[in-house]
């Protein structure tokens, strides 16, 4: 579109046209003046789209044309329009490190009214340069100045903006200390303790220093916050909360003090920290939890089950749970017969994750009561008919099972259930390590012809070598594929001549899954010497028809080292198929060979665009710098989803030729969901360049 034509269709009530013209004005050329204006009127436009879109032009033109500056600062310093100044003030935020100097100077030149604008554009920047800047303006005797530049250094942040919102801590002035507080806080900055205690008696600041003394590393800070958990506002309950509890994860000596003054605690003050706990904040929680196990609290094991979810007990609540010793097991236990079978299961798991925590710190004698009965309810509970207890029970059996479990684990990992199949699987190996004699026993009674578990068939293997491979074999002439499949799992571990043979023998079979569940394992099955007995047998199905059966041989070759991969890489350069290619660019991203580099070069040509993202991507992991021009160059692809990887790939650069790059992309960019992708790294690079 001309100039012209664009000034004509922002004339039009439809936005969506608007935008589209505002998007053609960063590749018009022609005159400067006329494209300045355009800029600043869609800057002005009534519709936000139109608005966003001129933002990301004005941040491509600020740094190419230099009438753009003096008009956004005008904009910048204008009442009659906020949204054009809001536009501004987004332009040169995205501008980045070029627009510091500029707004540094208008800082001394404007009026008044205007300066918090000019600070909030910096902050917008978000880069280092600007801090110094700030670091003059926060000093202003104007108080709305003052604040502005003291939110800008938490929107900046980084090691100079914390050390001078520190150092602002010591000031007389109550209004800039709190806000300076409330902007560390932001920052998640580590305060030291020393110059925190003097503001926590201050009752102007004392509530926003709460969050900072959580952070400050310090056990001196713990008798104050439990002291104001006795004494303060029901208001600021659940920032004292998550503040110790922050504390006594960074500070595991910090539990001592807590845990003293939990106990001594009074009725009412543990009542207040129990109504907490409904709170949806996981820090709120997380104190909650801690505050009533010290305090020995029977709420604490809702708490504790509450937390625990699909995965172990937070590590800051361990040490205070072991604390409570085995009466804490026993209530576990108590509350596993009381409730619905998924919070029998999670008191289940707490209780196994106790139990084992006691062994690790040879405490097996305190508990040992409790763990005689804990397994007595697991086992129960595995053999119950309820899928979530059972799952439950078996990951709750895998710290210490016995010998004498290994009958009831292989019978419920021969199952239908496949994530208990599983779970009883990794229960099973575990036990095999140390009870080899008994598990070797329990899957000998297992009829592998209808067992379509890998785990089983690969125990067999391990432990009854003897007698595996005419059982394994046996299993391959069952018509249920899943079964097939689980025999030559179990081949592949079994290895040797004939298991290999055998394994080879099935790669024809009716079922693709069995075929390349056979090439997998030929690339595992080993011999006496360890040497790769399947290797001949791979090279021969290179030549197959299928292409998903020779990508799977790409993968399995690929395990095997770099001598198979370059002689692939020979064979199949020119295969057509793109799964293939994929298949051996992601063996070639594992080599440091010379001819990997011209491979993935010649891959970016390819008309699939899986195969240019993998080319693209083993480039960048092995030489960055050589693959910059070629990464750059795929922002003009064809495929959204390749320049989306591109975006990312050149953000990783990290510089300002990075910036400029992805700024450009921006201006150029039609695809709303690569657009965002850029803006948003975009945001991340100028915090690094």
């Amino acid at each position: 579109m001309t100039l012209a034509e664009i000034a004509e269709t922002l004339t039009s009530a439809d936005s969506e046209e608007r935008r589209l013209a505002t998007m053609e004005l960063a590749r018009t050329t022609g005159d400067e003046a006329e494209v300045v204006r355009l800029l600043m009127r869609c800057l002005a436009d009534n519709n936000w789209r139109v608005r966003e879109e001129a933002v990301r032009v004005g941040a491509h033109l600020v740094n190419c044309l230099p009438a753009v500056q003096p008009c956004l600062l005008d904009a910048l310093c204008q009442d009659d329009n906020v949204g054009l100044r809001n536009a501004a003030v987004a332009v040169f935020g995205a501008a980045g490190p070029a627009a510091v100097e500029v707004l540094s100077k208008a800082l001394q030149a404007s009026p008044e009214n205007a300066r918090k604008f000019l600070v909030e554009a910096l902050a917008n920047t978000g880069v280092r340069q600007a801090v110094a800047v700030l670091l003059d303006t926060v000093k202003d005797a104007d108080h709305n100045l003052m604040a502005a530049s003291i939110d800008a250094l938490a929107v900046v942040g980084g090691p100079e903006a914390e050390a001078a919102l520190t150092d602002m801590l010591a000031l007389t002035n109550a209004f800039q200390r709190m806000a300076a507080l409330d902007a560390l806080n932001r920052l998640g900055a580590v305060v030291p303790w020393d110059t925190l205690h003097p503001l926590f008696d201050d009752r102007t600041v004392w509530r926003v220093a709460v969050p900072a003394m959580g952070r400050c590393r310090d056990e001196r800070a713990v008798t104050p916050l439990m002291t104001a958990l006795a004494e303060r506002s029901e208001r600021m309950l659940s920032e004292l909360v998550a503040a110790v509890a922050q504390l006594c994860g960074d500070v595991p000596s910090a539990l001592d003090t807590v845990e003293k003054h939990m106990l001594d605690m009074d009725n009412r003050v543990k009542e207040r920290v129990v109504s907490l706990l409904g709170q949806s904040d996981g820090a709120v929680r997380l104190g909650v939890a801690l505050l009533l196990v010290c305090a020995r609290d029977l709420a604490a094991i809702e708490s504790l089950m509450a937390l625990m979810g699909d995965d172990d007990l937070p590590q800051v609540l361990v040490e205070p749970s072991l604390r409570w010793g085995a009466e804490l097991i026993e209530l576990l236990l108590d509350r596993h017969g009381r409730v619905s079978m998924m919070d029998r299961g999670v008191a289940l798991r707490l209780a196994s994750q106790l139990v084992a925590a006691h062994r690790e710190r040879g405490r097996s004698a305190q508990v040992a009561d409790a763990m005689v009965r804990l397994q007595t309810e697991v086992r129960s509970s595995l053999r119950h008919g309820d899928e979530v207890l059972r799952l439950a029970a078996a990951r709750a059996l895998l710290p210490f099972a016995e010998r004498t479990d290994a009958p009831l684990l292989v019978q419920a990992a021969t199952g239908k259930d496949w994530d208990l199949s599983d779970v009883c699987g990794q229960v099973l190996w575990s036990l095999a390590e140390r009870e080899p004699a008994a598990v070797r026993t329990a899957v000998a009674e297992v009829d592998l012809c209808t067992c379509d578990q890998d785990l089983i068939a690969e125990l067999v293997a391990r432990l009854d070598p003897e007698r595996a491979f005419a059982r394994l074999d046996k299993a391959l002439n069952i018509e249920d594929p899943g079964i097939r499949c689980a025999a030559v799992a179990g081949l592949g571990v079994l290895g040797g001549t004939q298991a290999a043979q055998r394994i080879a023998s099935v790669v024809n079979d009716v079922s693709l899954m069995v075929q390349l569940r056979a090439v997998e394992a030929l690339g595992c099955v080993r011999g006496e010497h360890g040497e790769p007995l399947g290797l001949p047998y791979l090279r021969e199905l290179l030549g197959s028809d299928d292409a998903e059966l020779r990508a799977a041989v790409v993968h399995s070759l690929g395990e095997l080292g770099e001598g198979p991969i370059v002689e692939i890489v020979e064979r199949l350069v020119q295969d057509s198929a793109p799964v293939v290619q994929v298949a051996v660019l992601q063996a070639l991203r594992r080599l440091e060979a010379p001819q990997v580099a011209d491979r993935l070069l010649a891959a970016l040509d390819h008309n699939d665009a899986e195969v240019v993202k993998h080319a693209l991507e083993g480039l960048h992991e092995q030489n960055p710098e050589l693959a910059r021009p070629h990464v750059e160059r795929a922002l003009n692809h064809a495929r959204w989803d390749v320049r989306r990887l591109v975006v990312k790939l050149v953000a990783k650069y990290g510089d300002m030729a990075a910036m400029s790059t992805l700024r450009y992309a921006l201006v150029n960019e039609r695809d709303d969901l690569v657009r965002r992708t850029i803006e948003a790294h975009l945001q991340e690079v100028r915090k690094v360049a």
